[in-house]
């Protein structure tokens, strides 16, 4: 099991590294590059985190929670306001499995969600489901960054239907989602 868990690490880091890290347009006039972020074309000196830009995204979410790293599928629709990444919104919703280190038949293997982020904010509700009908389902508060590309959140499930062996110290949690961006806006020149 350690050994599936550190392959599919070494994938998902390799894929993490290989992405762009920013858009650029030629211009026909003077065949300058140019970044573009959002809708406005900016300088080349503008720092655009990751080449985000806005759109659909599927990520790959890694995450640490319950005493156990989960490893899932996310989809989320991500936008960037006031030309800024320090203003950003989105909405997601998502699947992943929680891996068992233990060696420990764990009950809750499978968990979706569904959440929204503004800023360094956001709020999710998980459920989680496995052997021997136990049931989970949390509200989450998460506190970190969502560049589109890259997000990293800190959060703490709140149990609102615990049928299951979870204790109150096993909820906190903490999320690195990367995503490849599958429809995005289009430069456009002005």
């Amino acid at each position: 099991m350690k050994y599936t868990v550190t392959c599919i690490l070494f994938i998902q880091f390799s894929l993490l590294f290989s992405q762009e890290d920013s858009l650029t347009v030629s211009d026909s006039l003077s065949d300058r590059k140019v970044a573009y972020y959002g809708h406005r074309i900016l300088p080349p000196h503008y720092g655009v985190c990751w080449g985000s830009e806005e759109g659909v995204y599927l990520g790959i979410e890694n995450r640490y929670e319950m005493g156990s790293y989960a490893v899932g599928i996310e989809g989320k629709l991500w936008v960037a306001m006031f030309g800024s990444f320090i203003y950003t919104a989105s909405g997601y919703a998502g699947y992943r499995y929680l891996f068992d280190f233990q060696g420990v038949d764990n009950s809750l293997n499978h968990a979706f969600k569904i959440g929204g982020q503004f800023s360094f904010a956001g709020l999710e509700t998980n459920i989680y489901f496995g052997k021997y009908d136990q049931f989970l389902w949390t509200i989450t508060p998460k506190l970190g960054f969502d560049f589109g590309h890259l997000s990293l959140f800190y959060g703490y499930s709140l149990p609102i239907i615990n049928q299951s062996d979870q204790s109150w110290n096993d909820f906190h949690m903490v999320q690195l989602v990367y995503s490849f961006n599958l429809i995005g806006g289009k430069p456009k020149l002005k």
